[in-house]
């Protein structure tokens, strides 16, 4: 599934996953369940579960797959309205919450 409006909710059953072409200044959070998150070119992976995000600053394809019953909202915009690359990110990749790298 590609991923082109500004904010979405989308609940994903166990396996299913979401492509995110460009994961630069996108939010992805995990409302219920758990998720891994995956960034072409990157040997990090991240697991969010609910209630945790994960922002990018890189130009990359990302991969959102469910762990089981899980609910994720995608937000192109939220980025931006807090300021940008300004707020203070650190690093290529700021996790918010507690994700659990894999």
């Amino acid at each position: 599934m590609n991923i082109d409006a500004k904010v979405m909710e989308l609940p994903l059953t166990k396996g299913s996953f979401v492509r995110i072409d460009d994961i630069s200044e996108v939010e992805v959070t995990c409302l219920d369940g758990s998720v891994w998150l995956t960034t072409d070119d990157d040997p990090r992976d991240t697991v969010l579960t609910a209630g945790n995000s994960f922002i990018s600053n890189v130009h990359r394809r990302a991969i959102v797959s469910a762990l089981g019953a899980s609910r994720i909202r995608i937000d192109k915009a939220s980025f931006k309205a807090s300021g940008g690359l300004a707020s203070g990110l650190a690093g290529l990749f700021a996790p918010r919450g507690k994700a659990a790298p894999c």
